[in-house]
């Protein structure tokens, strides 16, 4: 994973859109591994929605994460073909992320960098919350759109309490943290 956007090879930074040059929207923007798609939130720095990874399919899969019960508002944000750098602020704190679908897996990491600006150090609530469906499809339902799912999951801890669960007959989908033991706060 790459620290920064100067680290990128050119070869994958001439194709990089920025948020003025960009016009997709929102539902149209994504990033691919050759696996698995997922998109992105563009008003805000942490979203994540849509997965898609045939023969699974989640087209209302949510991933929202909050400091201090506030979605950060996003400000900038890259695109490149391999991952999705977004900026943003929320009055001293600066947080950035960079989301990417990992190479060669049905699996993608959002990796946020949250920095104090205000001097004096403080503690900050990060909550999780996610949901939505999950269906194993046929490739008659793979046509030129991605296919809508209905299923609904239920949601659980591993016994270690750092990953998430959303599973339902279709399959499961696990959703982990480096923060420490994540605590349920409820569906998207």
């Amino acid at each position: 994973m790459l620290k920064n956007q100067e680290q990128m090879p050119d070869a994958i930074r001439r194709y990089a859109i920025s948020r003025e040059k960009c016009i997709f929207e929102e539902k149209h923007l994504r990033l691919f591994n050759g696996i698995i798609t997922i998109g992105a939130g563009l008003s805000d720095v942490l979203s994540c929605k849509r997965l898609y990874a045939p023969p699974y399919a989640s087209s209302d899969f949510e991933l929202e994460i909050r400091i201090d019960g506030e979605l950060v508002p996003l400000s900038d944000y890259t695109w490149y073909p391999s991952e999705l750098h977004r900026n943003g602020s929320m009055g001293n704190i600066s947080v950035s992320s960079i989301l990417i679908p990992l190479a060669g897996k049905k699996a993608f990491l959002l990796r946020v960098n949250v920095k104090n600006r205000g001097g004096a150090g403080r503690p900050a609530k990060i909550s999780l919350k996610a949901g939505g469906s999950l269906e194993w499809l046929g490739s008659a339902s793979w046509g030129f759109y991605a296919p809508q799912t209905k299923l609904e999951t239920d949601s659980g801890f591993d016994p270690s309490g750092n990953i998430l669960l959303l599973s339902n007959p279709a399959g499961r989908m696990a959703l982990a943290t480096t923060l420490g033991k994540m605590e349920f706060s409820g569906i998207l």
